[in-house]
């Protein structure tokens, strides 16, 4: 089933396309006089927690984390596909029966 999601979105959307940017890329700071050091100091601390947690969010550098924190991701991503196995299920469902009667 995941194969064939897959390519169905490679051929309807194409390959995808990595937009992630590196972490030396993210963090490089372009100095700009009229910010202050510690606003750029505090972006730079948020976006090195984004990317942390974007990278844990894709599986990757797990091996750091608590045991709570990974309990805690877990928790986080089985809520998020409840959310949206609630939106999709049904209209899948509805979708596939008008199919159904239409073959019928």
């Amino acid at each position: 089933m995941i194969r064939t999601l897959e390519r169905y979105q490679k051929c309807k959307y194409g390959p995808p396309k990595p937009n992630v940017p590196s972490r030396d890329e993210a963090l490089a700071v372009v100095p700009l006089p009229s910010l202050s050091f510690f606003f750029l100091l505090n972006q730079k601390h948020e976006l090195t927690f984004v990317l942390k947690y974007y990278r844990n969010l894709l599986g990757e550098d797990l091996g750091p984390l608590s045991t709570k924190e990974l309990e805690s991701l877990e928790r986080r991503l089985d809520s998020s596909l409840k959310k949206i196995r609630a939106l999709r299920v049904p209209g899948a469902a509805r979708s596939w029966n008008e199919s159904r009667t239409k073959c019928e």
